[in-house]
């Protein structure tokens, strides 16, 4: 992956990288099955064998440079929740300590893997999908002297006619809802981006014992965050009488493409 200077770090940047290697996927997919289909070329163990070598070099790039885009993005979008902690806490009347970020680093590591572990996830379900693409064209190819090779070609077509509608990298997660890896890959930075920069800014709240935040308001909001607008919450559950950061979450506050943020709130200071 080309190096990004840590300040332009972009979550369009992990998607770039899932959105091309699918449009790679797809392309030796289809040239293998129209191959096929047309009769251009025999569906050989080993002509099938060098498409699926090659898709999976592309697979095995994309976990490298995801894991790559992961172990520089990740600091770099928790540091900007710090940062904002620290003008936050400057303004409430802190004078900021930089000895206060001990944790911090355990913090970051979590968050890395569990967005190399979120990559990691889509990329073994994606190589199964393509495995089962290979399989069903090889059951094909080795019943071909009892069915016909134009039975094949057949077969072949169908295959492609299928996975140009549903898509060569669509699939289904543990909750039953279909992804691409596009969108899958858009969704799982923005979460995980999110995370990192409010896992840094409640993280250095607590370095100074600050426990409260105030979640944004904005028009329209969606009905899973309105009740949660302008509500003041626990970032960890030790202040009695205001719900936790955690429970807002579980109720759908902060989800994927969500627009609030949360600032400090000190009684007696904040507004």
């Amino acid at each position: 992956m080309a190096t990004t200077p840590s300040s332009e770090v972009t979550e369009q940047d992990y998607v770039d990288l899932f959105e091309r290697a699918d449009k790679r996927i797809s392309y030796l997919l289809w040239k293998m099955l129209d191959k096929i289909g047309n009769g251009e070329s025999s569906a050989s163990v080993k002509y099938l064998r060098k498409y699926k070598v090659q898709v999976r070099k592309i697979l095995s790039d994309l976990k490298h440079d995801a894991a790559d885009w992961s172990d520089v993005s990740i600091p770099t979008f928790y540091g900007s929740g710090v940062s904002e902690a620290d003008r936050q806490l400057e303004n409430a009347g802190y004078s900021i300590n930089l000895d206060f970020g001990r944790l911090h680093p355990r913090s970051v590591t979590v968050l890395v893997e569990a967005m190399k572990a979120r990559g990691e996830d889509v990329l073994s379900v994606i190589g199964r999908r393509v495995d089962d693409v290979y399989r069903a064209v090889q059951l094909d190819a080795a019943a071909s002297s009892v069915m016909g090779y134009e039975t094949v070609r057949k077969a072949a077509r169908k295959l492609r006619s299928d996975l140009f509608e549903n898509g060569v990298t669509r699939f289904v997660d543990k909750g039953g809802k279909s992804w691409h890896m596009g969108t899958y890959s858009e969704m799982a930075a923005r979460t995980v981006t999110m995370e990192a920069r409010m896992r840094g800014q409640f993280n250095e709240f607590a370095a100074y014992g600050e426990d409260l935040v105030e979640v944004s308001s904005h028009p329209l909001s969606c009905p899973k965050c309105e009740p949660f607008q302008g509500r003041i919450l626990s970032v960890s559950g030790a202040t009695p009488g205001y719900t936790t950061v955690a429970a807002a979450k579980a109720a759908g506050l902060w989800h994927p493409n969500c627009r609030h943020s949360a600032a400090l709130w000190v009684p007696g200071i904040s507004g």
